[in-house]
């Protein structure tokens, strides 16, 4: 688990690089949200990602998370990190949301959250 936070890491600074070299075209809030059923049993990487992000919002279910996401203004920023199998139930449904900057889709079976990732440009993948 801690490869994969250090991967988050990297990648979440890449993105806020991204974000302040078009910090004049927005004035925007960076949220960081993840979406695991299993996030509640994880709390030593919860505080991990804390430390990158304090804007950290944990979500167990798909149409919570959506709720969030619908209720943020569309000033706001936000990275999602979720698992293959909740990835693919929320991603169609925000990857054209302009306050959507990444998804990151961290599972074990790389061909079977390829599959359905294809046409969405703003899924990335950490390969646990």
């Amino acid at each position: 688990m801690l490869d994969f936070i250090k991967n988050i890491f990297f990648s979440m600074a890449a993105t806020t690089l991204s974000i302040v070299e078009r910090k004049n075209e927005y004035s925007e809030m960076f949220y960081l949200i993840w979406l695991d059923s299993t996030s509640n049993d994880n709390r030593q990487t919860e505080e991990r990602l804390r430390l990158i992000n304090n804007q950290l919002e944990t979500f167990q279910d798909v149409s919570k998370c959506l709720k969030y996401i619908e209720q943020l203004s569309d000033k706001d920023r936000l990275v999602l990190i979720v698992s293959g199998r909740l990835g693919k139930e929320i991603t169609p449904f925000i990857n054209n949301i302009d306050k959507v900057l990444s998804i990151y889709v961290y599972c074990y079976n790389k061909e079977l959250n390829e599959e359905w990732s294809t046409n969405y440009s703003k899924v990335k993948f950490l390969f646990l």
